[in-house]
């Protein structure tokens, strides 16, 4: 069976590799002693994949993983367990058994929003402060993000 986690991550572990990060949350399941289940092969590894990792530096409220597990316990469990082993600069949000033949998180995400945040010193970005306002009073801004 497969669930679907949300997770924010705040803080320094911002500036940690989405590899990382995925060795983090496996040392994690493995100290929880969490039910993920693991390919079968000569280098078994847990069945796990997140959905569009953000860059380095970049934190966030709303990240998601995708693991099989072979058990689970309720959502409110599952993340109290979960929460108590990761620092406090990640929490786990949400928690979902996801339907048999649900899509993986990658594919299902169809859009993100984003939220600068600058210095309180701005001097080095006084010519993009003088560009914002035009930037802003467009009535849509569309990035298209171009897949393989």
């Amino acid at each position: 069976m497969n669930i679907r986690m949300k997770f924010s991550k705040q803080g320094e572990i911002c500036y940690i590799g989405h590899l990382d990060l995925m060795r983090y949350f496996q040392k994690v399941f493995r100290k929880t002693g969490f039910p993920i289940s693991y390919s079968q092969g000569f280098h078994p590894h847990p069945i796990m994949s997140f959905a569009a990792p953000l860059a380095i530096g970049m934190a966030s409220t709303g990240e998601y993983l995708d693991a099989s597990v072979s058990e689970t316990k309720s959502s409110e469990e599952s993340i109290a367990l979960l929460n108590e082993a990761l620092i406090p600069d990640v929490r786990i949000l949400d928690y979902r058994l996801l339907p048999d033949g649900a899509a993986n998180a990658m594919a299902a995400m169809l859009a993100a929003d984003y939220e600068l945040t600058f210095p309180e010193n701005p001097d080095a970005f006084i010519s993009l402060l003088l560009a914002l306002p035009e930037f802003l009073a467009q009535d849509e801004i569309m990035i298209v993000k171009a897949k393989k």
